[in-house]
């Protein structure tokens, strides 16, 4: 369960079947709802960053601490969370995703899987074994976990065995990489299936502009993909994906980033409206 009972009535408020399958419109209901309050408007990137790094500063905790970014395939997770940790120059910082969790390879998935419940495409009760693992360790131990092949869109092998040694190969069944003991875990993806952590930012970016991230992204990266086919995928995963799973963790968030997109000569600038929860 990502949501349990006693937050069954905030992920109501942005679950309705008369939005179909817009997300923008629901996050809007849900800032209108009152459960959070506009804490900065129009932040660039190092501003934003800045604000979150004080934050992250405040959590009152001894040993690692597990934040989550969440937010829509195609919305910048990956490259905003890097950004985060690259700031923290003053503490050890690690960044895994969710899709290093993906089962199988991409076409494995499409072959089998495509159109089912997304969840049975990860394996999260790995991640979440890996998790507690990174809290636990002490000065001159370290796990190995698996890493995101973009390739091929592979993550964790079928056969994976977490005692493997990590190798310099491309191979996916070897495709490893260490991690010893950290003060700052950070965890992003499209979903946060780990529970209680010690602090969730939700990212949104408009859906059309997810959609256009991620049209750019695959005809760059995928073989054989089309504009209609990219599109087809992306709409099936707002369906299955994001409006079921990926959107109600905004209203179990610490804080919300509103993205705000301006196109300049084909580059998309972002702003950020910052949500604290009230």
């Amino acid at each position: 369960m990502y949501i349990n009972s006693q937050n069954e009535s905030r992920r109501n408020l942005i679950m309705s079947d008369s939005w179909k399958y817009n997300s923008d419109i629901q996050i809007k209901s849900l800032l209108d709802h009152g459960l959070f309050k506009c804490a900065a408007n129009n932040q660039d990137d190092d501003e934003v960053l800045e604000l979150l790094l004080q934050r992250i500063r405040k959590i009152a905790k001894q040993g690692t601490k597990v934040i989550s970014i969440t937010g829509g395939a195609g919305s910048g997770k990956s490259t905003f969370a890097r950004r985060l940790s690259y700031k923290m120059i003053d503490i050890s910082v690690i960044v895994i995703s969710t899709d290093d969790f993906v089962i199988g390879t991409r076409d494995y998935r499409i072959d089998k899987l495509e159109g089912k419940d997304p969840l049975i495409k990860y394996n999260f009760d790995l991640l979440k074994d890996t998790v507690k693992k990174i809290e636990q360790l002490k000065t001159g131990e370290s796990i190995t976990v698996p890493l995101y092949d973009e390739r091929i869109g592979a993550g964790t092998p079928l056969n994976y065995d977490s005692g493997a040694k990590p190798e310099a190969t491309r191979d996916v069944y070897k495709l490893r990489r260490i991690i010893g003991p950290v003060d700052l875990l950070i965890v992003e993806g499209d979903f946060q299936p780990l529970g209680k952590t010690d602090y969730i930012i939700y990212l949104h970016v408009p859906d059309k502009f997810r959609l256009r991230n991620r049209i750019n992204r695959d005809l760059k990266r995928r073989l054989g993909y089309s504009t209609e086919s990219i599109q087809r995928n992306f709409e099936l995963r707002q369906q299955l994906q994001h409006i079921p799973y990926t959107l109600p963790v905004a209203s179990l968030a610490d804080l919300i980033l509103l993205v705000n997109v301006k196109t300049i000569k084909k580059n998309q600038l972002y702003r950020y409206d910052v949500y604290q929860r009230a």
